[in-house]
């Protein structure tokens, strides 16, 4: 009784997502079969394919995210694009949702990719005109996540390669678990780790624990490793869904006189149009400067400036005139509106230059040497029809110092093998007599080892006394 009071205590007290995993429910399951969406990309010679699911449905439209690298441009995988280039590429390709793909439901739509975040890896696309749409997966509820904790993955791995017929391919679920909750140098959570099955095609697919709440966004895999998968934190989709600020350009000029004129433009990351404007916060650190501290917002460091941006077109931008060229330019956009100071651009530090000549450079953009990268996104398994499951570079997330994770501009990732059609592993035969090879010296078919087998009278068994009859 003692034991039984014990382990009942052990229940109340220990956590539910510590205790031994329920399972996913059907039901839940196939709500968020459902939500996912096979995403389907061409461009003039290429075409990709990938992941998605419904964040936001009503009447007139449905949101889709997905990863920025699924509908990027093959041309431009290995540029870090302004933001004035990255809204113009985002209208090139020919995007398709398929909802219910691989079903006899299945409806095909075109999608517009409305907003990308190539730093996170995000993209949401619009779909309009979708009679009965899904519902969407609960991006809004936090999750509380630790190691070894279930999570299930939702996608299409190898895109039409899995198709059983003609038609788009039906919905891969997986399961896997977390692995490791990796924190950027502020602390946040900037990537999940999982252990499980993600697979080119599966990048921008949705992570969700048992009660099928967001957990992650499926975007890369670590090469050469048993199964370590890595996916974007629901909580910065959440951002973009609130509204945010992307990556701040910057292009100089000289000014004279030892003078740089500068023009910043911010990327909006802004589905619902929620960003009313952008404050653009700035400081000028010298030489062997003091540097602002990590964690703290820009505005709270002493000797910072502020300029506001006008905002058009999805892009922000003003233009910035320094007194030196010396030292760094340390940049932070902060939107109004949308979601915050928490939506604000990641602190960004620039080394100043002079340009030699009357062209404009970019600060704080090198050029990466070409090499193989450990981690590689998850996503298109066929961008170009020479080589069907070549890998594109989607742009930067730095986990580590010293190291970056999915995707970064001026990588190379290896391609992936083309996957035949799928076969049985043993060809089927009707179950029969066995043949019997043919063997020198012997006849063709050989005799059995008893070829009048004895015949054996059935055993007396003796009765047992007060059981007449019974043996």
């Amino acid at each position: 009784m003692v034991r039984l009071s014990a382990l009942a205590a052990w229940f109340l007290l220990v956590p539910a997502h510590l205790r031994a995993d329920d399972g996913i429910s059907p039901a839940t399951v196939t709500a968020l079969k459902r939500a996912t969406v096979f995403v389907r990309v061409e461009g003039a010679g290429w075409k990709a394919t990938g992941s998605g699911f419904v964040v936001a449905a009503d009447k007139d439209s449905v949101l889709v995210a997905t990863n920025h690298h699924v509908v990027a441009l093959p041309e431009n995988e290995k540029r870090r694009l302004s933001p004035t280039e990255l809204v113009r590429s985002l209208k090139v390709p020919t995007v398709t949702a398929v909802f219910d793909s691989g079903t006899r439901a299945e409806v095909s739509a075109r999608a517009e990719v409305l907003a990308a975040d190539p730093f996170f890896d995000l993209a949401v696309l619009r779909v309009t005109g979708l009679k009965d749409p899904p519902a969407p997966i609960d991006t809004a509820t936090p999750v509380e996540l630790v190691e070894t904790m279930s999570v299930y993955t939702f996608g299409f791995p190898f895109g039409e390669a899995l198709a059983t017929g003609n038609g788009n391919p039906n919905v891969t679920v997986g399961k896997g678990s977390v692995s490791s909750l990796r924190n950027d140098e502020n602390g946040d959570l900037l990537v999940v780790q999982i252990n499980g099955a993600l697979n080119p095609g599966n990048s921008g697919g949705p992570v969700v624990d048992a009660k099928g709440r967001l957990v992650g966004v499926a975007v890369a895999t670590l090469k050469n490793s048993q199964g370590i998968g890595f996916a974007v934190p629901s909580a910065e989709l959440g951002k973009v869904m609130k509204g945010r600020v992307g990556g701040v350009h910057l292009l100089a000029r000289s000014a004279g006189e030892g003078k740089l004129a500068v023009k910043a433009e911010a990327g909006l990351v802004d589905p619902g149009a929620a960003v009313r404007g952008v404050t653009l916060h700035y400081l000028v650190v010298p030489p062997n400067g003091e540097k602002p501290k990590a964690g703290l917002p820009l505005a709270q460091h002493k000797g910072v400036r502020t300029v506001d941006l006008k905002v058009d077109g999805g892009v922000a931008a003003a233009d910035l005139t320094l007194t030196t060229a010396d030292g760094e330019l340390y940049v932070q956009a902060v939107p109004e509106g949308g979601a915050g100071a928490a939506g604000a651009s990641r602190l960004r530090a620039a080394p100043l230059q002079t340009p030699k000549g009357a062209d404009p450079v970019a600060l704080g953009v090198t050029t990466e040497p070409e090499e193989t990268d450990p981690v590689r996104p998850v996503g298109p398994p066929t961008r170009v029809p020479v080589s069907p499951f070549a890998m594109p570079n989607p742009p930067t997330i730095p986990a580590f110092p010293g190291r970056s994770f999915p995707a970064f501009p001026g990588r190379s990732f290896p391609s992936f093998p083309t996957i035949p059609p799928i076969q049985p592993i043993m060809p089927i035969r009707p179950i029969g007599p066995p043949s019997f090879p043919t063997i020198p010296g012997f006849p063709a078919n050989p005799r059995p080892l008893f070829p009048n087998p004895p015949s054996f009278p059935n055993p007396t068994r003796p009765v047992i006394p007060g059981f007449p009859g019974r043996p």
